[in-house]
């Protein structure tokens, strides 16, 4: 509501804390009374708060081995939030994501140095898929310099060795997400299909040698 810059995927506050409502009807102040542990009871109720970008910042960007994705919801957390990241000196470590086309856009070019990659928004992901589907991925011009695909039960039979084979051909890395990459059968084919990103809330199964 205060127009502070903070960590939160959702547009509401109540599938990661303990309180109930969109984001933007709280003020910074508000939103720290709020438990982001609530749903973790080892960590309960020990002052684990939502985090603003410069609280994220301040505390990751000196681990020198981190990758970031910042991935925004809007152009004005676009416009205030680029300046802050750079004024942190994490160099080429990070990602630039946005969903929505628009977003995407701005992001292209707002982006402090060219060597900065953007993720493709849904738009151009659907039109990459189809256009492999029809043999004419050749014609088709990428602005985008990460091919992202989010891995659904619904949408994993799109996404296949060759799909990414021929992405990688246009140039492109290959980033995929979603919640079947909690499965180890589903982390070890996007390992065999030779992706170069995996973002996954289990680490732990890439950690295990699969």
């Amino acid at each position: 509501k205060d127009k502070e810059l903070v960590i939160m995927h959702d547009s509401s506050v109540e599938r990661t804390t303990n309180g109930s409502g969109p984001l933007k009807q709280f003020t910074l102040k508000e939103l720290k009374l709020l438990d982001a542990a609530f749903y973790y009871p080892s960590l309960q109720g020990k002052g684990i708060t939502v985090p603003t970008l410069k609280e994220f910042l301040a505390l990751l960007a000196p681990v020198k081995d981190l990758l970031f994705i910042f991935d925004f919801k809007d152009d004005e957390s676009i416009l205030r939030a680029l300046p802050l990241i750079d004024s942190y000196q994490i160099g080429n470590r990070f990602i630039l994501a946005s969903v929505f086309e628009s977003s995407n856009q701005l992001l292209r070019e707002s982006r402090l140095s060219p060597r900065v990659p953007v993720i493709t928004d849904i738009t151009q992901t659907f039109k990459l898929i189809l256009a492999y589907g029809m043999n004419a991925l050749a014609w088709v011009n990428v602005p985008q310099d990460v091919f992202g695909f989010v891995l659904l039960d619904r949408t994993r039979k799109f996404f296949t060795k060759g799909l990414v084979a021929a992405i990688h051909q246009k140039g492109l890395k290959v980033l995929v997400c979603g919640e079947e990459l909690s499965k180890v059968e589903v982390v070890r084919e996007c390992v065999s299909f030779g992706v170069d990103f995996i973002l996954t809330d289990r680490p732990d199964l890439l950690n295990s040698g699969l």
